[in-house]
């Protein structure tokens, strides 16, 4: 009880403190960066303001954006469905953060993205997915089962296999509705889960799984491999539902784990922006200048142009968890995209090459040894090449629709060409001119010995042999 009555205390101060109830700080006229939380003592709430908010205080503040903290408890506006939630507006409109709520440089490539563009409403269709309603909130996990590996026998079915799975993993997530289709908003929020059933030669049944933040569809936050869920083939489906049970308690965890996936879904009144005194701000111009920016055309030929902000990297690298000390980055980057007459990402052609020499970790020791370790001298370049778009929403780029691609190409790292798939999402914008670019969000990993025969540092089999890049670029028109 005391512990509460602090908590609730102590936000009530830090609201006061930096007048953001209602009202507007003086820090400047470059819009508004909105924080909605909700149940103060609540972990997730706690987490952010102990661990984040200071910093998204400064940031606002060197950047001239007034900053408001948000209290929910007497309602939230119909796009806010979940706290801590992040908004952007302007004269323009506004903008709705998606991602995790701790990387304060992913909300700086937000605001840049936005800014002088809004969000226009797009749905984001969804095949095979469960769902979960909670209050306003709706959560969504797409489930994606693999072919049956192993011993396949010979009259096996895949598509009974396929419908028997999926309604075993329905059984299993009690509190779930399983949707064959689904039109996702951007205020769901998205967990992904994939099932990797085997068979083997005795006629054992096997399951591993993998869940996937939506904000990171490379490194799983959960996964059952060491210890799959098995049983007899006749009973496979046993199996999947008790993976089923796994896969939405894991989700339930990771939606109260600090860090920037944990959310709080609300249930509380539908209240209007300007009724809740958070109404568009002017435009700096004064009334009369609310005008949207007509954008030119978007070209179809584009070029690296270089990071997003000069303090960004424009490729990150790390080894994952527990090894995630181990991290720098390379501010060599060039490449080209073309795209054909309809701007359709499916029929892209592109190659993107980085300069080895700007690798740095930090460390000049580190540094002199991982050149040596990746032979620097000998492949001072590496190239990933385009060649086909496995998956993709928004599949034509246009103002204001970010489209999400899986793009499968070859990886040119240490003379070794080996097959790479990248994910990716590009945002066309306008910069600070009003000129057209594509702000580019990408993630691929590669194992070092499995491909490339490389020793990686000491630490678990696994996230030593694993190396997660992260690149955040901008295109210009070429």
């Amino acid at each position: 009880m005391l512990m509460t009555l602090y908590h609730r205390f102590r936000m009530i101060a830090l609201m006061l403190t930096l007048g953001l109830w209602v009202s507007t700080n003086s820090w400047g006229q470059k819009g508004q960066l909105l924080v909605f939380l909700a149940d103060m003592e609540e972990t997730t709430t706690q987490d952010f303001l102990t661990n984040y908010q200071p910093a998204f205080e400064k940031f606002a503040k060197q950047s001239s954006i007034d900053y408001k903290l948000v209290d929910v408890s007497r309602g939230s506006p119909d796009l806010i469905t979940f706290a801590p939630a992040l908004v952007f507006q302007n004269h323009l409109g506004r903008s709705l953060y998606i991602g995790r709520y701790g990387y304060v440089d992913k909300v700086k490539t937000f605001i840049r993205a936005v800014k002088r563009l809004p969000q226009t409403d797009v749905d984001n269709p969804k095949t095979q997915v469960m769902v979960k309603k909670t209050g306003r909130h709706t959560l969504i996990n797409p489930v994606k089962i693999t072919e049956l590996k192993g011993e396949v026998p010979a009259n096996h079915d895949a598509t009974t296999f396929l419908n028997r799975a999926m309604e075993a993993i329905d059984r299993g997530m009690i509190q779930y509705d399983y949707r064959p289709s689904f039109l996702a908003k951007r205020n769901h929020r998205l967990v992904y889960s994939a099932f990797y059933p085997y068979r083997s030669p005795s006629g054992k049944f096997f399951l591993t799984a993998e869940l996937y933040s939506q904000f990171n569809c490379i490194v799983p936050v959960a996964k059952r491999f060491d210890l799959p869920f098995q049983g007899s083939w006749s009973g496979y489906a046993r199996v999947f539902e008790q993976a089923g049970r796994w896969c939405a308690q894991r989700i339930d965890s990771l939606l109260a784990a600090p860090g920037g996936d944990g959310l709080l879904p609300l249930d509380v009144p539908v209240k209007g922006w300007e009724e809740l005194g958070l109404g568009l701000p002017e435009a700096p111009g004064g009334k009369g200048q609310e005008k949207v920016v007509e954008p030119k055309p978007l070209p179809l030929e584009w070029v690296v142009e270089g990071p997003i902000e000069a303090d960004l990297p424009v490729i990150g690298f790390s080894f994952p968890p527990p090894m995630d000390y181990y991290a720098g980055e390379l501010g060599g980057l060039s490449g080209s995209l073309k795209l054909n007459s309809d701007h359709d990402l499916r029929r892209a052609l592109g190659r993107f090459d980085a300069k080895m020499s700007t690798l740095t970790m930090g460390d000049p020791e580190l540094d002199e040894a991982i050149q040596g370790m990746l032979k620097m001298m000998e492949f001072p370049e590496s190239r990933f090449d385009f060649q086909s778009i496995t998956q993709v929403e928004n599949p034509a780029l246009a103002y204001g629709f970010p489209t999400q691609i899986q793009a499968q190409g070859v990886f040119h790292f240490m003379g070794v060409a080996a097959p790479q798939e990248v994910d990716a999402t590009l945002q066309p914008m306008l910069d600070d001119e009003g000129l057209p670019r594509v702000l580019v969000n990408a993630q691929f990993s590669i194992r070092l010995k499995e491909k490339y025969g490389v020793k990686g540092p000491d630490g678990p089999e696994e996230a030593k042999d694993t190396v997660v890049f992260d690149l955040n670029f901008l295109l210009k028109p070429a």
